[in-house]
Protein backbone atom coordinates (compact mmCIF):
# COMPACT_ATOMS: atom_id res chain seq x y z
CA UNK A 1 0.00 0.00 0.00
CA UNK A 2 1.32 3.33 -0.83
CA UNK A 3 1.42 6.43 1.46
CA UNK A 4 -1.49 7.53 3.05
CA UNK A 5 -2.23 11.41 1.15
CA UNK A 6 -3.48 13.90 3.45
CA UNK A 7 -5.39 15.99 0.33
CA UNK A 8 -7.52 12.89 -0.20
CA UNK A 9 -8.19 13.02 3.52
CA UNK A 10 -8.70 16.61 3.44
CA UNK A 11 -11.49 15.97 0.98
CA UNK A 12 -13.45 13.55 2.67
CA UNK A 13 -13.67 16.02 5.87
CA UNK A 14 -14.49 18.52 3.56
CA UNK A 15 -17.12 15.61 2.02
CA UNK A 16 -18.55 14.57 5.19
CA UNK A 17 -19.22 18.49 6.45
CA UNK A 18 -21.34 19.00 3.17
CA UNK A 19 -23.49 15.09 3.80
CA UNK A 20 -24.42 16.96 7.21
CA UNK A 21 -25.11 20.16 6.14
CA UNK A 22 -27.62 18.97 3.30
CA UNK A 23 -29.11 16.43 5.81
CA UNK A 24 -29.40 18.67 8.13
CA UNK A 25 -31.96 20.87 5.54
CA UNK A 26 -34.07 18.07 5.97
CA UNK A 27 -34.61 18.17 10.04
CA UNK A 28 -33.85 21.46 10.55
CA UNK A 29 -36.91 23.85 10.04
CA UNK A 30 -36.78 27.63 9.96
CA UNK A 31 -33.96 28.22 7.39
CA UNK A 32 -33.50 30.82 4.47
CA UNK A 33 -34.94 30.36 1.02
CA UNK A 34 -31.35 30.22 -0.53
CA UNK A 35 -30.28 26.71 1.82
CA UNK A 36 -32.43 24.95 -0.38
CA UNK A 37 -30.36 26.50 -3.61
CA UNK A 38 -27.06 25.48 -1.54
CA UNK A 39 -28.40 21.51 -1.15
CA UNK A 40 -29.13 21.25 -4.52
CA UNK A 41 -25.50 22.01 -5.57
CA UNK A 42 -24.11 19.91 -2.80
CA UNK A 43 -26.34 16.98 -3.87
CA UNK A 44 -24.78 17.43 -7.18
CA UNK A 45 -21.91 16.32 -6.31
CA UNK A 46 -21.17 15.25 -2.45
CA UNK A 47 -21.63 11.59 -2.99
CA UNK A 48 -20.12 11.14 -6.33
CA UNK A 49 -16.75 12.83 -4.44
CA UNK A 50 -16.73 10.00 -1.99
CA UNK A 51 -16.53 7.33 -4.95
CA UNK A 52 -14.59 9.36 -6.68
CA UNK A 53 -11.79 9.29 -3.47
CA UNK A 54 -12.61 5.48 -3.35
CA UNK A 55 -11.57 4.89 -7.39
CA UNK A 56 -8.22 7.35 -6.51
CA UNK A 57 -7.45 5.02 -3.74
CA UNK A 58 -7.63 1.35 -5.76
CA UNK A 59 -5.81 3.49 -8.63
CA UNK A 60 -3.10 3.89 -6.25
CA UNK A 61 -3.07 0.10 -5.18
CA UNK A 62 -3.15 -1.43 -8.45
CA UNK A 63 -1.27 -0.20 -11.62
CA UNK A 64 -0.35 -1.33 -15.06
CA UNK A 65 2.15 -3.45 -13.29
CA UNK A 66 -0.27 -5.47 -10.84
CA UNK A 67 -2.04 -8.14 -11.47
CA UNK A 68 -5.35 -6.92 -11.36
CA UNK A 69 -7.16 -10.18 -10.19
CA UNK A 70 -10.86 -10.30 -8.66
CA UNK A 71 -11.04 -13.56 -6.55
CA UNK A 72 -12.45 -14.90 -3.63
CA UNK A 73 -10.10 -13.40 -1.12
CA UNK A 74 -10.91 -9.93 -2.65
CA UNK A 75 -14.24 -10.07 -2.49
CA UNK A 76 -14.23 -11.49 1.51
CA UNK A 77 -12.12 -8.66 1.99
CA UNK A 78 -14.35 -6.02 0.73
CA UNK A 79 -17.42 -7.87 1.86
CA UNK A 80 -15.66 -7.49 5.54
CA UNK A 81 -14.91 -3.78 5.31
CA UNK A 82 -17.96 -2.76 3.80
CA UNK A 83 -21.42 -5.36 4.17
CA UNK A 84 -20.47 -6.43 7.94
CA UNK A 85 -20.74 -2.70 8.90
CA UNK A 86 -23.91 -2.40 6.67
CA UNK A 87 -25.69 -4.97 8.33
CA UNK A 88 -24.77 -4.61 11.26
CA UNK A 89 -25.47 -1.14 11.33
CA UNK A 90 -28.55 -1.40 9.20
CA UNK A 91 -30.19 -3.74 12.25
CA UNK A 92 -29.10 -1.26 14.91
CA UNK A 93 -30.97 1.84 12.92
CA UNK A 94 -34.07 -0.47 12.34
CA UNK A 95 -34.13 -1.62 15.95
CA UNK A 96 -33.98 2.22 17.01
CA UNK A 97 -36.52 2.97 14.89
CA UNK A 98 -38.53 0.44 16.53
CA UNK A 99 -38.77 2.91 19.90
CA UNK A 100 -39.95 5.73 17.65
CA UNK A 101 -43.53 6.87 18.49
CA UNK A 102 -44.63 6.70 14.90
CA UNK A 103 -43.09 3.34 13.91
CA UNK A 104 -45.08 1.29 12.28
CA UNK A 105 -44.96 -2.68 11.11
CA UNK A 106 -45.26 -1.46 7.77
CA UNK A 107 -42.27 0.75 7.77
CA UNK A 108 -39.76 -1.61 9.69
CA UNK A 109 -40.73 -4.47 6.77
CA UNK A 110 -39.97 -1.40 4.55
CA UNK A 111 -36.54 -1.51 6.23
CA UNK A 112 -35.97 -4.33 6.53
CA UNK A 113 -36.37 -4.91 2.64
CA UNK A 114 -34.67 -2.46 2.07
CA UNK A 115 -31.77 -3.78 3.58
CA UNK A 116 -31.67 -7.19 2.08
CA UNK A 117 -31.80 -5.66 -1.67
CA UNK A 118 -28.88 -3.74 -0.98
CA UNK A 119 -30.90 -0.37 -1.59
CA UNK A 120 -30.19 0.14 2.13
CA UNK A 121 -31.43 3.22 4.49
CA UNK A 122 -30.17 6.27 4.60
CA UNK A 123 -27.49 7.21 4.81
CA UNK A 124 -26.21 3.30 5.36
CA UNK A 125 -26.86 2.76 1.70
CA UNK A 126 -23.25 3.92 0.81
CA UNK A 127 -21.61 0.98 1.98
CA UNK A 128 -23.41 -1.08 0.17
CA UNK A 129 -22.89 0.98 -3.16
CA UNK A 130 -19.61 1.19 -2.77
CA UNK A 131 -18.82 -2.58 -2.08
CA UNK A 132 -21.10 -3.97 -5.48
CA UNK A 133 -19.33 -1.19 -7.41
CA UNK A 134 -15.85 -1.95 -6.28
CA UNK A 135 -16.39 -5.46 -7.05
CA UNK A 136 -18.08 -4.88 -10.46
CA UNK A 137 -15.28 -2.69 -11.21
CA UNK A 138 -12.74 -4.59 -10.18
CA UNK A 139 -14.42 -7.41 -12.28
CA UNK A 140 -14.53 -5.18 -15.67
CA UNK A 141 -11.11 -4.19 -15.24
CA UNK A 142 -9.88 -7.74 -15.21
CA UNK A 143 -12.27 -8.82 -18.27
CA UNK A 144 -10.97 -6.08 -20.11
CA UNK A 145 -7.16 -6.64 -19.20
CA UNK A 146 -7.77 -10.17 -21.07
CA UNK A 147 -9.52 -8.78 -23.89
CA UNK A 148 -6.44 -5.68 -24.58
CA UNK A 149 -3.52 -5.21 -22.51
CA UNK A 150 -3.65 -1.20 -23.18
CA UNK A 151 -4.47 -1.04 -19.71
CA UNK A 152 -5.23 2.90 -19.40
CA UNK A 153 -7.33 2.36 -22.45
CA UNK A 154 -9.45 0.07 -21.60
CA UNK A 155 -10.44 2.47 -18.62
CA UNK A 156 -11.44 4.54 -20.63
CA UNK A 157 -13.38 2.30 -22.71
CA UNK A 158 -14.91 1.59 -19.22
CA UNK A 159 -15.47 5.28 -18.21
CA UNK A 160 -17.78 5.71 -21.38
CA UNK A 161 -19.33 2.53 -21.53
CA UNK A 162 -20.62 2.83 -17.41
CA UNK A 163 -21.54 7.22 -18.67
CA UNK A 164 -23.99 5.14 -21.44
CA UNK A 165 -25.12 2.46 -18.90
CA UNK A 166 -26.29 5.10 -16.29
CA UNK A 167 -28.12 7.09 -18.27
CA UNK A 168 -29.83 4.14 -20.16
CA UNK A 169 -30.55 2.91 -16.82
CA UNK A 170 -32.16 5.69 -15.82
CA UNK A 171 -34.08 6.26 -19.01
CA UNK A 172 -35.64 2.39 -18.18
CA UNK A 173 -36.06 3.08 -14.79
CA UNK A 174 -38.54 5.62 -15.39
CA UNK A 175 -40.30 3.99 -18.31
CA UNK A 176 -40.69 0.89 -15.92
CA UNK A 177 -42.25 2.90 -12.98
CA UNK A 178 -44.44 4.60 -15.81
CA UNK A 179 -45.87 1.82 -16.87
CA UNK A 180 -46.24 -0.03 -13.74
CA UNK A 181 -49.71 1.44 -12.05
CA UNK A 182 -50.09 -1.40 -9.02
CA UNK A 183 -48.80 0.52 -5.90
CA UNK A 184 -47.73 -2.81 -4.40
CA UNK A 185 -46.09 -3.59 -7.42
CA UNK A 186 -43.99 -0.80 -7.68
CA UNK A 187 -43.33 -0.24 -3.87
CA UNK A 188 -41.91 -3.89 -4.35
CA UNK A 189 -40.27 -3.15 -7.40
CA UNK A 190 -38.62 -0.03 -6.61
CA UNK A 191 -36.17 -1.58 -4.07
CA UNK A 192 -34.22 -3.77 -5.75
CA UNK A 193 -34.27 -2.04 -9.57
CA UNK A 194 -32.77 0.98 -6.96
CA UNK A 195 -30.05 -0.99 -6.19
CA UNK A 196 -29.58 -2.42 -9.41
CA UNK A 197 -29.64 0.80 -11.43
CA UNK A 198 -27.45 2.76 -8.96
CA UNK A 199 -24.96 0.56 -9.42
CA UNK A 200 -23.80 2.05 -12.61
CA UNK A 201 -23.37 5.62 -12.02
CA UNK A 202 -21.56 4.33 -9.02
CA UNK A 203 -18.89 2.27 -11.02
CA UNK A 204 -18.79 5.63 -13.26
CA UNK A 205 -17.14 7.69 -10.54
CA UNK A 206 -15.62 5.12 -9.03
CA UNK A 207 -13.64 4.50 -12.21
CA UNK A 208 -12.83 8.34 -12.90
CA UNK A 209 -10.84 7.99 -9.35
CA UNK A 210 -9.62 4.81 -10.30
CA UNK A 211 -8.17 6.27 -13.68
CA UNK A 212 -6.72 9.29 -12.22
CA UNK A 213 -5.13 6.90 -9.46
CA UNK A 214 -3.27 5.11 -12.13
CA UNK A 215 -2.37 8.54 -14.53
CA UNK A 216 -0.84 10.77 -11.81
CA UNK A 217 -0.40 8.42 -8.67
CA UNK A 218 0.03 11.90 -6.75
CA UNK A 219 -2.06 15.40 -7.73
CA UNK A 220 1.15 16.55 -6.43
CA UNK A 221 3.17 15.89 -9.47
CA UNK A 222 1.90 18.63 -10.93
CA UNK A 223 2.37 22.42 -10.30
CA UNK A 224 0.95 24.43 -8.08
CA UNK A 225 -0.41 26.63 -10.50
CA UNK A 226 -1.65 23.85 -12.67
CA UNK A 227 -3.31 22.13 -9.80
CA UNK A 228 -5.10 25.83 -9.05
CA UNK A 229 -5.80 26.63 -12.39
CA UNK A 230 -7.48 23.13 -13.34
CA UNK A 231 -9.15 22.78 -9.71
CA UNK A 232 -10.84 26.12 -10.31
CA UNK A 233 -11.89 26.15 -13.84
CA UNK A 234 -13.62 22.50 -13.08
CA UNK A 235 -15.97 23.86 -9.99
CA UNK A 236 -16.82 26.62 -12.85
CA UNK A 237 -17.45 24.10 -14.85
CA UNK A 238 -19.52 22.39 -12.14
CA UNK A 239 -21.25 25.72 -10.90
CA UNK A 240 -22.43 27.04 -14.04
CA UNK A 241 -23.41 23.66 -15.32
CA UNK A 242 -26.00 23.23 -12.25
CA UNK A 243 -27.10 26.49 -12.26
CA UNK A 244 -28.41 26.40 -15.71
CA UNK A 245 -29.69 22.93 -15.45
CA UNK A 246 -30.78 23.06 -11.95
CA UNK A 247 -30.55 19.54 -11.72
CA UNK A 248 -32.53 17.73 -8.36
CA UNK A 249 -30.27 14.95 -7.43
CA UNK A 250 -30.81 11.93 -4.68
CA UNK A 251 -28.16 8.97 -5.63
CA UNK A 252 -29.74 7.22 -2.87
CA UNK A 253 -33.30 6.80 -4.54
CA UNK A 254 -31.70 6.83 -8.03
CA UNK A 255 -33.51 10.03 -8.62
CA UNK A 256 -32.17 12.42 -11.31
CA UNK A 257 -33.62 15.48 -13.79
CA UNK A 258 -31.19 14.28 -15.92
CA UNK A 259 -28.06 11.48 -15.58
CA UNK A 260 -25.84 13.03 -18.04
CA UNK A 261 -25.56 16.37 -15.94
CA UNK A 262 -24.99 14.48 -12.73
CA UNK A 263 -22.33 12.94 -14.21
CA UNK A 264 -20.54 16.04 -15.49
CA UNK A 265 -21.26 18.29 -12.01
CA UNK A 266 -20.00 14.81 -9.73
CA UNK A 267 -17.21 14.65 -11.97
CA UNK A 268 -16.31 17.94 -12.13
CA UNK A 269 -17.14 19.15 -8.69
CA UNK A 270 -14.97 16.27 -6.95
CA UNK A 271 -11.88 16.88 -8.75
CA UNK A 272 -12.15 20.13 -7.96
CA UNK A 273 -12.39 19.91 -4.62
CA UNK A 274 -9.60 17.08 -4.58
CA UNK A 275 -7.01 19.43 -6.69
CA UNK A 276 -7.92 22.49 -4.22
CA UNK A 277 -6.49 20.28 -1.04
CA UNK A 278 -4.59 19.20 -3.02
CA UNK A 279 -2.92 22.64 -2.68
CA UNK A 280 -3.22 22.11 1.20
CA UNK A 281 0.03 21.74 3.22
CA UNK A 282 0.44 18.35 4.44
CA UNK A 283 -0.16 17.33 8.01
CA UNK A 284 -3.48 19.69 8.69
CA UNK A 285 -4.06 16.88 11.98
CA UNK A 286 -7.36 18.79 12.28
CA UNK A 287 -8.73 18.05 8.60
CA UNK A 288 -7.05 14.52 8.54
CA UNK A 289 -8.59 13.70 11.95
CA UNK A 290 -12.04 14.33 10.24
CA UNK A 291 -11.35 12.66 7.48
CA UNK A 292 -10.47 9.42 8.72
CA UNK A 293 -13.65 9.26 10.94
CA UNK A 294 -16.14 10.20 8.11
CA UNK A 295 -17.66 6.44 8.14
CA UNK A 296 -18.50 7.15 11.82
CA UNK A 297 -19.80 10.60 11.59
CA UNK A 298 -22.30 9.13 8.32
CA UNK A 299 -23.26 6.48 10.92
CA UNK A 300 -24.17 8.56 13.85
CA UNK A 301 -25.72 11.54 12.27
CA UNK A 302 -28.82 10.49 10.83
CA UNK A 303 -32.18 9.33 12.47
CA UNK A 304 -32.81 7.52 13.78
CA UNK A 305 -29.95 8.88 15.80
CA UNK A 306 -31.37 12.06 17.68
CA UNK A 307 -28.39 13.70 17.14
CA UNK A 308 -30.03 17.10 15.02
CA UNK A 309 -33.27 16.30 17.19
CA UNK A 310 -31.50 16.91 20.31
CA UNK A 311 -29.67 19.99 19.32
CA UNK A 312 -32.74 21.95 17.62
CA UNK A 313 -34.80 21.06 20.93
CA UNK A 314 -31.78 22.52 23.49
CA UNK A 315 -31.81 25.17 21.13
CA UNK A 316 -35.28 26.06 20.74
CA UNK A 317 -35.66 26.04 24.83
CA UNK A 318 -33.88 28.92 24.93
CA UNK A 319 -35.91 30.73 22.07
CA UNK A 320 -33.17 30.54 19.58
CA UNK A 321 -33.34 28.92 16.19
CA UNK A 322 -29.65 28.50 15.33
CA UNK A 323 -27.85 28.96 11.83
CA UNK A 324 -27.14 25.59 9.93
CA UNK A 325 -23.82 26.75 9.82
CA UNK A 326 -23.90 26.58 13.71
CA UNK A 327 -25.86 23.68 13.83
CA UNK A 328 -23.71 21.64 11.18
CA UNK A 329 -20.34 22.06 13.34
CA UNK A 330 -22.19 21.17 16.61
CA UNK A 331 -23.33 17.73 14.78
CA UNK A 332 -20.00 17.10 13.50
CA UNK A 333 -17.92 17.50 16.99
CA UNK A 334 -20.66 15.47 18.63
CA UNK A 335 -20.19 12.82 16.36
CA UNK A 336 -16.93 12.41 16.05
CA UNK A 337 -16.56 12.85 19.96
CA UNK A 338 -18.64 9.48 20.06
CA UNK A 339 -16.78 7.88 17.27
CA UNK A 340 -13.55 8.46 19.64
CA UNK A 341 -15.21 7.72 23.31
CA UNK A 342 -17.79 5.18 22.17
CA UNK A 343 -17.08 3.50 18.97
CA UNK A 344 -13.41 2.97 19.08
CA UNK A 345 -13.35 1.29 22.83
CA UNK A 346 -16.70 -0.77 21.30
CA UNK A 347 -13.95 -1.81 18.15
CA UNK A 348 -11.05 -2.63 20.13
CA UNK A 349 -13.03 -4.84 22.57
CA UNK A 350 -14.39 -6.71 19.41
CA UNK A 351 -11.24 -7.15 17.77
CA UNK A 352 -9.29 -8.23 20.94
CA UNK A 353 -12.24 -11.29 21.15
CA UNK A 354 -11.85 -12.13 17.52
CA UNK A 355 -8.17 -12.33 18.10
CA UNK A 356 -8.52 -14.10 21.09
CA UNK A 357 -6.63 -18.23 20.44
CA UNK A 358 -9.66 -20.70 20.20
Amino acid sequence: MKKRLDYLDYSKAIGIVLVLFGHITFLQSGLPDYVSVVKQYIYAFHMPLFFVISGLEMGLRFDSESQFRVDSNYIKKQFKSLMIPFYIWSIIYIVLYCFYPNCSLRAVIGRVFSTCTAKGLAPIWFLAALFIARIVLAYTIQKANRISNRYIMNIWIILVLYAMLSSLAHITYQAIFKLIQSEPLSAFLEYPLTALFRVFPSVFFLACGFLAGNVFKDFKILSKGVRLFVGILLFLLFFFAQHHVSNSVNMHLFSFDSMPAFLFCGTTGSFSIILLCSLLPDSIKVLSFFGTRTKDIMLLHYPPFPTVAVIVKVFSFFSMNPSIYITTFIVLIITTSLSVLVLDPVRNIVNRILKRPR
